[in-house]
């Protein structure tokens, strides 16, 4: 529960952008409890935190960039290991939580650029070698496959 909460304060951390001087106050069954976002802020998340900020929320960043590839008539396919891998990422940038998106945007800025002017794309899938290596997501065309690149 404790770790849910943590999770769930990080994703407003970064989402709303809220300012050092802010607190947040939740309330639980067990009552109510206030948190300092400079303290909030600081908790380190683990990978699998990480991970569950990625995709759980409601509009959680996996979910938005499937439907902004959506609108092209694309679909987005993550990985496991490869959420895995954005979030170590940012572990290691030492950015935690604020950091995904920028990981997510760098593996999908070339796709996302080539997307809309090719049809032929129906599915994007993001491998952990997108993340670690600096590889392309894997294309699908519609009537065949590409290992690697939109191109």
């Amino acid at each position: 529960m404790r770790t849910r909460i943590i999770a769930i304060l990080a994703l407003l951390v970064t989402a709303l952008g809220t300012h050092a001087d802010d607190v947040v106050t939740v309330v639980t069954q067990n009552g109510q409890k206030s948190y300092d976002m400079d303290k909030l802020a600081r908790i380190e998340l683990g990978e699998d935190d990480l991970v569950r900020i990625l995709t759980e929320p409601k509009n959680a960043l996996v979910k938005q960039y499937q439907r902004m590839l959506g609108f092209d008539n694309a679909e987005l396919e993550f990985e496991p290991a490869a959420l895995h891998a954005i979030a170590k990422e940012a572990i290691d940038r030492n950015t935690g939580a604020r950091g995904l998106r920028s990981i997510c945007e760098s593996v999908l800025q070339d796709t996302m650029y080539e997307l809309p002017s090719d049809d032929t794309i129906q599915k994007v899938i993001v491998t952990p070698e997108c993340v670690t290596e600096g590889g392309q997501p894997q294309v699908i065309r519609r009537g065949k496959r590409l290992a690697g690149g939109v191109a």
